[in-house]
């Protein structure tokens, strides 16, 4: 199996040159065995089923993959004699991967069925399964808020930026809208070119030759920074971010940038509704005003510091996110359960107290 994985390896370097060379280096150098077998600790007798059945189908798919891979190969590299010798190896495959599947499938179905009463008596104690430590856990507001305190988000976020200038670019969507990322393909983009009217490429502060990539940008940087949340009380703020959202809500559709652009707004017609810039931005990266009740949406916080933020990293900023909203919850909830009943005339705290 090894040695058919290796001629693939070669195989697919000498059809496709370095940069096949270069993706073959890079995903052997993190191959892990749980990608082909689940050897992982299951959870209970339903994760142990699943995750032998996983291992089984693999093993199968692998087999019946090298029985018919590697005689093309073998011919490819021997020619007759290779060929044999790949019919040979294809067979071992065939046979030797799907034993071993049904082998590590029914040793993970066996240790579902003897974790499953740990697993009972967890659930009834209130534990938490943990996915990446495959283990139960116990949740302590209290240990949560000493997690809290040992870093901050922003200090998270600060190390995402650092990675990012170290590659000469920013983190998050300023620098994945950079540099002509994302451009449509469309034919927006490129030569100036004459339009009937200007007032959302203007409302947007790009030109009309501006790149799909360039209206997304402009857009994301203007509606943070004009956003109702962030401007409480300044009707022309209120005013240009609705401007905005409506310039985009057209420019980004490459259809309806096309009518603008020839016949102006006239050609969008009364009948064209526009999504609430409100509720629009909200819905891709969140509200301020919500933030304090549901936390920072994950596509908020990749707009932050997109790719940049290591997996771990992710999962700190979303375990911080829960225990921030556990302690919050907690809070508010803590009068009433010293009292036993809400007091005389009591209503739960107005959405908009932060």
């Amino acid at each position: 199996a090894l040695r058919l994985m290796a001629s693939s390896s070669n195989a697919l370097m000498d059809a496709f040159g370095p940069a096949a060379e270069a993706a073959m280096t890079h995903s052997t150098s993190s191959v892990d065995m749980n990608d082909v077998f689940s050897l992982r600790k299951p959870k209970d007798v339903q994760s142990g089923i699943s995750s032998g059945l996983s291992s089984i189908g693999k093993s199968i798919g692998l087999g019946l993959a090298g029985l018919i891979a590697a005689p093309v190969i073998g011919a490819r590299e021997g020619g007759v004699s290779g060929f044999v010798k790949g019919v040979g190896l294809g067979l071992a495959s065939a046979v030797t991967l799907p034993v071993v599947g049904v082998s590590v499938g029914a040793v993970q179905i066996v240790r579902g069925v003897a974790n499953t009463p740990e697993a009972v008596q967890a659930a009834f104690d209130g534990k938490s399964w943990d996915k990446k430590t495959r283990s139960w856990y116990s949740h302590s507001l209290r240990e949560d808020a000493v997690t809290l305190g040992e870093t901050s988000d922003e200090e998270i976020f600060a190390r995402a930026q650092k990675r990012a200038e170290a590659r000469g670019t920013k983190a998050g969507m300023e620098g994945l809208f950079s540099d002509g990322a994302f451009d449509g393909g469309d034919g927006a983009g490129g030569a100036k070119r004459r339009v009937k009217e200007t007032e959302y490429y203007d409302a947007l502060e790009v030109g009309t030759d501006a790149s799909a990539g360039e209206i997304k940008r402009s857009y994301y940087l203007l509606a943070r920074k004009l956003h109702p949340d962030k401007n409480p009380g300044d009707p022309e703020a209120n005013a240009r971010f609705q401007k905005i959202g409506e310039a985009y809500q057209v420019l980004s559709d490459a259809t309806l940038r096309k009518k603008y652009d020839a016949q102006g707004r006239e050609a969008l017609g009364d009948a064209h509704t526009f999504i609430n810039p409100s509720a629009f931005f909200s819905m891709l990266f969140g509200s301020d005003a919500f933030e304090g009740y549901i936390g920072r949406l994950k596509l908020a916080t990749l707009a932050q510091a997109g790719t940049d933020l290591t997996s771990d990293e992710i999962d700190l900023l979303q375990r911080r996110r829960e225990a921030r909203l556990a302690i919050k919850l907690a809070a508010m909830l803590d009068v009433y359960a010293d009292l036993g009943s809400p007091p005389s005339g009591a209503e739960p705290r107005a959405m908009d107290d932060k």
